[in-house]
């Protein structure tokens, strides 16, 4: 998929599939990554798990173009039922660790896609 995209030969269908399902997970990571960093606001760590959300804030602002531009509206991303290949990702991890008490315990479990 990544030589498609980047050669411009991906379908529409399949980079539409890609941003809705995309939606799902950062959303997620985001109402994850927010604890943490209400958790950790007095620590220099706060300020990078705030960082993180916003991050994610982002990606989630952009994503709607990317949708729109493959033929999804809002609605069709929203209802967009999850797939589980692409759902296999660590994020509750992270939502399990910000409901843990010692704050070392969360910064093992952050993904570092891309970092």
């Amino acid at each position: 998929m990544v030589a498609a995209l980047t050669e411009g030969t991906a379908p529409l269908t399949a980079v539409g599939e890609l941003a809705a399902q995309q939606h799902r997970i950062i959303a997620s990571d985001r109402r994850s990554l927010l604890p943490l960093a209400t958790r950790c606001a007095d620590q220099p760590l706060g300020a990078w798990f705030a960082t993180l959300a916003e991050g994610e804030s982002a990606a989630l602002r952009t994503l709607p173009a990317l949708a729109a531009a493959c033929g999804l509206d809002r609605q069709a991303v929203a209802t967009r039922p999850p797939l589980p290949d692409c759902q296999a990702y660590p994020g509750s991890q992270v939502r399990r660790c910000a409901q843990v008490p010692a704050r070392g315990n969360a910064i093992g479990a952050v993904p570092t896609r891309g970092f």
